[in-house]
């Protein structure tokens, strides 16, 4: 028996319905420095061993330029925070951004660094030009990026913070190794790339993925310590001098509820049938 035109007008319902049902996705937190500071919408905090003589604090051209004047031993980090957001099965949180660096010289391991945290309601609100650490930070949980920034390749690796530190890149909390491979060769001068992404696939299962210059590293985390993220932080080891950012963003995406995708398969499965009761009719 052929299938009618109006039966089959309303099995393309069906099928239209359930892939126009897109992955809703939100912005959570963006920054393109165009207002001309870092202090707001959102406000960035800095923390650094530098003090103020070496400080390189400056926003222009849409970018902002953070660290320390020359290459040193001085470490320096910014942190950020937007509203807690808890991943559900389906659902995925992205960091991402632009970046280049100045640099004397670049030798020192694991120089570069960025995570999604959660900050356990517990925030800082200052800058500090003398310390990195901040009992604020002392119970963060979430992963970041560890990633060599030198001519050469280097250490390349994907870590959880599931330990305790008041300096949110201490080894110590961000003990938790989960993947590592070799950074493909970066310079200065030069932008790249960043982005880290937690794609909560089930219960068991969320997939981290980190990008940095076209370099993609991807593990599972079967236990992971937190799903609840608000807060991002970009780590400067000393010897990269001074880093410019840009095109700062953290969005989420969630797929429809299964409840949704019944409620609009059963509708046009209702159509569907109501068009062959008609068709059938004498």
């Amino acid at each position: 028996m052929k299938t009618s035109s109006s039966v089959r007008s309303s099995l393309s319902l069906i099928l239209l319905a359930v892939l126009g049902m897109n992955a809703e996705g939100a912005t959570l937190l963006t920054d393109r420095f165009s207002d001309g500071n870092r202090t707001e919408d959102p406000a960035w905090y800095w923390l650094t061993t530098a003090g103020s003589a070496s400080r390189v604090d400056t926003v222009a051209n849409n970018a902002w330029t953070v660290g320390i004047s020359s290459a040193g031993s001085s470490t320096s980090y910014e942190v950020a925070y937007f509203n807690p957001t808890t991943l559900t099965v389906g659902s995925s949180i992205t960091f991402s951004f632009s970046f280049s660096y100045a640099a004397d010289s670049i030798s020192a391991g694991n120089g570069f660094r960025f995570g999604l945290l959660n900050s356990q309601e517990s925030r800082v609100d200052a800058d500090s030009l003398t310390s990195v650490s901040n009992a604020a930070f002392t119970d963060n949980l979430g992963y970041g990026v560890f990633y060599t920034l030198q001519s050469a390749a280097g250490n390349y690796s994907l870590v959880e913070r599931s330990g305790t530190s008041a300096n949110v890149w201490s080894a110590t909390a961000f003990a938790t190794a989960l993947k590592a491979t070799s950074s493909s060769s970066s310079s200065s001068g030069s932008t790249y790339t960043a982005s880290l992404t937690l794609n909560y696939i089930s219960e068991d299962n969320l997939t981290i993925t980190a990008v940095v210059d076209g370099t993609t590293l991807t593990v599972i985390d079967t236990t992971p310590a937190t799903l609840t993220y608000d807060m991002i932080s970009i780590y400067a080891g000393g010897a990269n001098g001074a880093l410019t950012l840009s095109e700062i963003n953290v969005t989420t995406t969630a797929v429809p509820e299964p409840s949704s995708v019944s409620m609009v398969i059963g509708g046009a499965m209702l159509v569907a049938a109501g068009a062959l009761a008609r068709k059938r009719r004498p």
